[in-house]
């Protein structure tokens, strides 16, 4: 996603097959943007991006308050690694 971009709406890419993501710096994210994205393995997150709760389907969110930017990968158990 270009740098350009700077907010991403409500399911914007919900029910999509993207397999990866890679946010720039200062994005906004809300509601549900990558809502039931099943095959989404992989997300790059820039720094002092905002996501809401409810933006992913899963523990992305919780990993990245945790661990901040950078590059996370879905493991099997639905969980995601920095």
């Amino acid at each position: 996603m270009p740098d350009s971009v700077t907010l991403i709406g409500e399911k914007a890419f919900a029910y999509n097959e993207l397999a990866e993501v890679i946010l720039p710096a200062n994005i906004k994210i809300f509601f549900e943007a990558f809502y039931r994205n099943y095959y989404l393995k992989k997300t790059q997150i820039g720094d002092n991006a905002e996501l809401d709760q409810s933006s992913f389907d899963d523990s992305l969110i919780q990993s990245y308050q945790e661990h901040g930017k950078g590059t996370y990968d879905k493991q099997g158990d639905g969980s995601w690694i920095k």
